[in-house]
């Protein structure tokens, strides 16, 4: 994994700020080219494959970088990324925003190569009719129902 210069990394979770909010951190991914990372603080507890999008009241501040689990439909630019590891509530932290992801929760509903779109409760579904704009990512697997 990758490492900042001050030596955070992907998997940094912290409860003070350890880089400026909305910090890209590219990282090697093998034969799959390159992952991208952006720093958050996260406004609610986010568990691994939550899709987390900017909280639009954001917790003492209005910053776009204030994570919550997606709770509907909203547009591919709101999306942050994808929980990779737990990041507690008022916790700093990186969420995957490019690249090939190891894990995204899924309805049960998403097949191999279905364009997915945010959910609620930071689930993924399969894009339906006119939601073009909430596209932020493609399955590479069938997903199974996840409770979370």
């Amino acid at each position: 994994m990758g490492f900042t210069a001050t030596g955070i990394s992907t998997t940094t979770v912290t409860t003070d700020q350890q880089a400026p909010l909305g910090f890209k951190l590219t990282v090697p991914d093998g034969n799959n080219g390159t992952q991208e990372w952006t720093y958050i603080l996260a406004d609610e507890a986010l568990v691994i494959g939550d899709i987390v999008v900017a909280n639009d009241t954001g917790i003492g501040t209005s910053s776009a970088y204030h994570g919550i689990q997606s709770n509907g439909g909203v547009a591919a630019v709101i999306v942050l990324g994808v929980a990779q590891h737990v990041i507690a509530l008022s916790s700093y932290g990186f969420v995957q925003s490019g690249g090939q992801a190891a894990y995204v929760k899924g309805d049960g509903s998403v097949a191999a190569y279905d364009a997915v779109v945010p959910h609620t409760a930071g689930l993924a579904d399969t894009l339906d009719t006119d939601e073009g704009e909430m596209v932020f990512g493609y399955a590479l697997a069938d997903d199974a129902a996840n409770s979370g």
